[in-house]
């Protein structure tokens, strides 16, 4: 099977505009109609379009007979960092600031355990070696916080967390 990436259109904030910008040049704009946040095509360090759907072509049949059959996939997730330079994405780091912000509400926890939350937002948001000590350490603050600040955590770390650190919180 051999294809490539379409273009992904993506606000500053995250919300997904198009995952094929190039195969449907009618869906792009320039601001998000969810938030009014610009969009982004590329990668504002390199410049590397933002990958979306992929594309691709695979032969149904055996021999010269085999003819030529499309094949597009959808977008699994949004992207959290370019492909190309690994920089973060705008909202990658407005996730990482807004999970900040709540750890440094959490008054149930000693300063040095909000301190290790917040060092640990790196190992949450992406698969790490670190990762399962970042989970362990969320799970002792769930255990710590009352359940108003539990499910406002729960329901940031729905957003910008890794699959295998969710799964890991039963989130």
């Amino acid at each position: 099977m051999t294809g490539h990436y379409d273009e992904a259109l993506i606000c500053e904030n995250g919300h997904l505009i198009t995952s094929g910008a190039r195969g449907d040049p009618g869906s792009t704009a320039k601001f998000c109609v969810r938030c009014g946040k610009p969009i982004l095509g590329k990668c504002l360090k390199c410049e590397a379009p933002i990958r979306g759907r992929y594309i691709g072509t695979y032969y149904k049949g055996d021999g010269w007979d085999a003819k030529p059959v499309n094949r597009v996939a959808r977008m699994r997730f949004i992207p959290n960092h370019c492909h190309e330079c690994g920089e973060p994405y705008p909202w990658t780091k407005a996730n990482a600031e807004a999970l900040a912000a709540l750890i440094d509400t959490l008054n149930e926890l000693e300063p040095e355990e909000r301190e290790q939350l917040r060092r640990s937002i790196p190992d949450i948001m992406a698969d790490t070696p670190r990762s399962n000590v970042a989970t362990v350490w969320l799970k002792r603050a769930f255990v710590k916080v009352g359940d108003e600040a539990r499910n406002l955590l729960v329901d940031v770390l729905s957003k910008v967390a890794t699959d295998a650190v969710k799964k890991n919180l039963g989130v």
